[in-house]
């Protein structure tokens, strides 16, 4: 049997097609970190320094580069972990790009994945909302003649108002029917899902994707690409579109640009409501948020510590909210607070509010 390396894949003349020759040639296991970033990422990745990790350049051509990355003990300096990965500039989009790597499960999930979040003031990540991680999944199904979805592993978090929100892993062998029924039942979202898909009897692919976009999958590949993939990278650019030059700094005239989400149901509508919005709001890690107005009305002053970003928070009618960027409000930033509401309160529309 082959046993292509990632050499090979990064001397290949196009790095989608060969990943799907060796998907299905070859049952490798595909670990894909879809993310977006207006920074020059091929030399970003090699200048983060850090105490106990090297990243080195091994190979680069147009739209490509290979890394090699290792990870030490911060306490007796051993090597904990070692591993190699591609990054490509996906050339149909403007800001779009793919980690690649055949590492094993340990490495992806435990290095690579944190690696790569790391750069949370240079790099942005997809999102998906409760129901499309379900959507996404059926539409792979029915596209594909694929006859039953098996999930075998599903991380969820349940959203309580009242108090923290819970996290619950399962291993159930559930349909995808259960799962969204499980959706409609309880105010909550997947994290992540592990699903095999079976065409007669026959598994085809075994799946694993996140919320934020991170996929790692066994055989199936244009097809999982297609259905899985590719949306995020339309969701990265929508988010980094709609989240650029939205700072005062960035007009001439230090206009403000706010954003505003819209819920689509009253949820502000109890004013006891306004309290737990607030506290939810404080939880976040970094985030400075002082109480302008808590009542008839919310007017939040926002400071994120991370990058010096500042925005107000107003809510004055019961189904939106209005993020008001400041002299300073950074793309990640922006979505960071976003991600969090979306997370722990509410999810909504999120739009340039125009008037």
């Amino acid at each position: 049997m082959f046993n292509t390396d990632i050499n090979t894949l990064f001397s290949a003349r196009n790095i989608l097609q060969a990943l799907d020759r060796i998907s299905d040639s070859e049952s490798k296991a595909i670990g894909l970190i879809p993310f977006g970033s207006i920074e020059d990422v091929f030399q970003l990745v090699t200048k983060k320094k850090s105490t106990n990790r090297v990243v080195e350049m091994l190979k680069e051509k147009p739209n490509q580069v290979l890394y090699n990355l290792e990870k030490f003990d911060r306490t007796t300096g051993e090597l904990k972990l070692t591993g190699k990965f591609i990054i490509y500039k996906i050339p149909k989009y403007q800001f779009s790009y793919l980690v690649v790597t055949f590492e094993e499960s340990e490495f992806f999930h435990q290095e690579l994945r944190p690696f790569i979040k790391s750069f949370y003031s240079e790099v942005i990540l997809s999102f998906f909302k409760s129901n499309d991680l379900i959507r996404l999944i059926e539409n792979y199904q029915s596209s594909n003649g694929i006859n039953e979805i098996k999930i075998t592993r599903a991380s969820q978090k349940i959203r309580y108002h009242d108090e923290n929100s819970m996290s619950t892993v399962t291993w159930n062998n559930s349909s995808l029917e259960e799962a969204s029924q499980w959706l409609r039942e309880n105010n909550g979202f997947f994290k992540s899902l592990q699903f095999r898909a079976f065409k007669f009897d026959i598994e085809v692919s075994n799946v694993f994707i996140d919320r934020r976009g991170i996929i790692r999958v066994e055989r199936n590949f244009s097809k999982v690409f297609i259905a899985l993939v590719i949306p995020n990278f339309k969701i990265i650019e929508h988010y980094i579109k709609l989240f650029n030059k939205r700072g005062r700094r960035d007009n001439e005239l230090l206009t403000a640009r706010p954003l505003e989400i819209n819920f689509g149901e009253e949820i502000f509508e109890e004013k006891s409501n306004h309290g737990q919005f607030i506290q939810m709001l404080s939880s976040l890690d970094s985030l400075s948020v002082s109480v302008m107005h808590g009542n008839p009305y919310i007017h939040l002053s926002i400071v994120d510590y991370l990058d010096g970003s500042t925005c107000d928070i107003w809510v004055v009618d019961s189904k939106q909210l209005l993020i008001v960027p400041q002299l300073r409000s950074s793309i990640i930033s922006l979505k960071r607070i976003v991600n969090h509401i979306f997370d722990n309160y509410a999810e909504g529309e999120i739009l340039s509010h125009e008037e």
